[in-house]
């Protein structure tokens, strides 16, 4: 039986999306994120696997290969055991991806993979995966959760960006498995906000935007949404990786701390608490500040015709690293790109010496109140 490293694809100092409908449609457009940094980035994609299976790409060990893989299931365990994302600057992938029903477990070696979309097996690789494999059934939201926590554990300093699924189903026959699958992609979302908001990932909102269009008219399927629903998408993502600031060179001692921002309605807000001050040590995962975007449209329906609300959202802000507050601008009111403060890598340096090119402190963003 072969033995194989896993994560060990070139994808150092890129980014990787996984191959997920709702990801390459919107994010992965060509040219679209290849050159953010001003300088060209590499861009890679790869299989969108299910959670468990992601967990064992990443592992950062070795897989056993069984020797008796036929051809036809050979591109499913090299998508299973061989991976750039723990290499990248930036990973995107999705929710979709849980709802994969065609994951299997090889009995003697344990290794899991899974079968892609749309292949069908010939008569070989079919007997291979009747009489040497075992399906793996559904696994649950708190699975995924842990797996998805694991994931950033494993990462390191990759930022791992994670699309949800809108909870609005065509209209079909089956009434009830489209209550069922809202049910599910309901709690996939909850259960991806928590865990995004203990762990340093970011989320991009699909179901709130598709809801804001009207879900009716722009899902087409589970994680796969409209020309426009996916241009609207793709404007909140590359918004986030732009906060992340992870493509900008980082030469400088300094770094800007700036209002990031959560989606494209969260424009202008309040600071309504620091939670450090200058001087200030951070380390990953303090509290920098709270932020409250107030005024913000909200459809509740899957439709055009609904009625708008508005609602006020207190985010908090997360460092993503470690450094020393050197400055805090004294200002309240602010925009989406505003310096709130400078931060150093040691406690000594001179805030005033910041220029154009400094880059932005990377942080993440924590939902305090709706």
């Amino acid at each position: 039986m072969a033995s194989v490293p896993v994560s060990n694809s070139d994808g150092s100092g890129g980014i990787v999306l996984t191959d997920s409908p709702d990801v390459i449609d919107s994010i992965g457009r060509p040219g679209l994120l290849a050159s953010r940094s001003g300088e060209p980035v590499r861009v890679m994609v790869e299989p969108s696997v299910r959670s468990d299976v992601l967990v064992q790409r990443l592992g950062g060990g070795a897989v056993d290969i069984p020797p008796d893989v036929p051809v036809g299931a050979a591109a499913w365990l090299d998508a299973a055991t061989a991976s750039g994302i723990a290499t990248a600057k930036v990973a995107a992938i999705s929710l979709a991806a849980e709802l994969a029903d065609s994951v299997y477990r090889h009995r003697h070696s344990g290794v899991l993979f899974q079968v892609g979309d749309g292949d069908e097996p010939d008569a070989e690789t079919e007997r291979w995966l009747r009489e040497r494999c075992e399906a793996v059934g559904p696994i649950d939201e708190d699975l995924t959760a842990a797996n998805l926590a694991r994931v950033v554990g494993v990462l390191g300093d990759t930022r791992l960006v994670v699309y949800n699924l809108s909870t609005y189903v065509p209209d079909g026959d089956d009434i009830d498995a489209a209550i069922a699958f809202g049910d599910r992609a309901q709690r996939l979302d909850l259960a991806l906000a928590t865990v995004a908001g203990e762990h340093s990932m970011v989320v991009v909102d699909a179901d709130r935007i598709v809801a804001e269009l009207g879900a009716g008219e722009h899902v087409i399927a589970p994680g796969r949404y409209s020309a426009e629903a996916a241009s609207d998408i793709s404007e909140e993502a590359v918004a986030q990786v732009d906060a992340l600031g992870v493509l900008d060179p980082m030469a400088s001692e300094l770094s800007l701390l700036v209002i990031p921002r959560y989606d494209r309605r969260t424009t202008a807000g309040s600071i309504t608490r620091w939670h450090k001050s200058a001087g200030d040590a951070v380390d990953p995962g303090d509290l920098l500040f709270d932020i409250a975007f107030g005024g913000l449209a909200s459809r509740l329906g899957a439709t055009k015709d609904v009625k708008m609300s508005n609602r006020v959202m207190t985010l908090g802000v997360v460092a993503a690293e470690a450094g020393h507050i050197l400055h805090i601008a004294p200002t309240a009111e602010v925009s989406v790109g505003d310096r709130v403060a400078v931060i150093g890598v040691r406690p000594d340096l001179d805030p005033g010496t910041t220029d154009e090119l400094t880059p932005h402190f990377r942080v993440g963003l924590r939902v305090m109140e709706r």
